[in-house]
């Protein structure tokens, strides 16, 4: 069974006021502005810090991914203590940051399995016995959903080759318990 990834991606952008500071629109990657986001925090003013803010949140396939940190060109990538999300809880999460005088961009990413995998693998998974269920979970896409978030976290510049491993590389084996390297 092939497994599809996506990336489920909370968008940060904070404007200063005043200045010559560059309007939150002017600030959004390319794909932030199609149907695959949603605002979740409107244009808020923060007395205190002088600013503009507002977030955004979608999912995104591979080239979503790409084309949403081509555009961000994050200066700073770390690890985080996760992302809350309404859908699946507290994910990991991979911060991608990037800022100037007069504005913020920040980007939680966090490695989900795309809804249609899932939905089969889980079919799959309701085939087993119940002693082998929780064993294959573990053995196989626990660890596939980490190493994917550790090469997230080897993302520097431009360059996605890092996660490029996880586009068409893996067969997940749900009976067998095991990951097929392609």
């Amino acid at each position: 069974m092939k497994v599809e990834l996506q990336f489920q991606i909370i968008f940060t952008v904070n404007v200063d006021k005043g200045g010559c500071a560059p309007r939150l629109d002017d600030l959004k990657p390319g794909i932030v502005r199609s149907r695959k986001f949603r605002v979740t925090e409107e244009e808020v003013e923060e007395p205190e810090y002088q600013a503009k803010h507002r977030k955004y949140v979608g999912y995104v396939n591979w080239d979503g991914l790409r084309s949403f940190l081509e555009d961000l060109c994050p200066s700073e990538v770390c690890d985080t203590m996760g992302a809350l999300t309404l859908e699946y809880g507290l994910l990991p999460a991979v911060s991608f940051s990037d800022g100037n005088d007069g504005y913020s961009r920040n980007a939680y990413i966090s490695v989900i399995i795309d809804p249609a995998s899932e939905e089969v693998m889980y079919r799959k998974l309701e085939q087993l016995p119940d002693n082998q269920r929780d064993a294959v979970v573990e053995a196989t896409i626990q660890p596939f959903l980490k190493r994917a978030h550790e090469s997230l976290l080897q993302y520097r510049d431009e360059e996605l080759d890092a996660v490029a491993w996880m586009r068409d590389m893996v067969e997940l084996d749900v009976e067998q318990g095991i990951l097929i390297a392609k």
